[in-house]
């Protein structure tokens, strides 16, 4: 396969380290699914895990760190790894704007509370992402967002 995730984020890490004036950096996940195959590819680059909500309601963290942050160093090489997707399987990423919202009373929705929503949901992709965008809007109230809040959720169909 020549469009492997690995291959990928070493050449976006090393073209955007050479233009980084700023010294910032960028958090990646990445994936290819083979719709037909359900293989499914990836590369974590300094990400939060994302997690496989599988279709007969397991739920599996994906914790293969495969590099650092891109855009920190030049001349890093990235790694991958490989998972089948079945049927009804759902893959869930998010940012750490998720876990990290904090309540007027300054505390924080959790890891945990994320991954009981994921575990309790037998909803669509679609449904689950608005499940935890409202739960994460209502734990915040009239909190001030210090953080991106993204959330991603695709589930194979088969």
């Amino acid at each position: 396969n020549v469009y492997l995730t690995s291959k990928i984020i070493t050449w976006v890490n090393n073209v955007m380290e050479k233009e980084n004036e700023n010294a910032m950096f960028v958090t990646v996940f990445m994936g290819i699914l083979n719709t037909k195959t359900g293989e499914f590819t990836y590369t974590n680059a300094g990400q939060n895990p994302t997690f496989i909500k599988r279709a007969d309601g397991r739920v599996d963290k994906l914790t293969d760190l495969h590099g650092v942050v891109i855009a920190a160093m030049e001349g890093l090489k990235y790694k991958e790894s490989k998972l089948m997707l079945n049927p009804g399987d759902m893959i869930f990423a998010y940012t750490d704007g998720i876990p990290e919202a904090t309540s007027d009373s300054g505390e924080f929705f959790g890891r945990q509370r994320l991954t009981g929503l994921l575990e309790a949901s037998s909803k669509s992709a679609a449904a689950l992402v608005e499940t935890i965008a409202g739960s994460v809007a209502a734990h915040t109230g009239e909190a001030e967002q210090f953080d991106d809040i993204t959330i991603l959720a695709v589930r194979r169909n088969g």
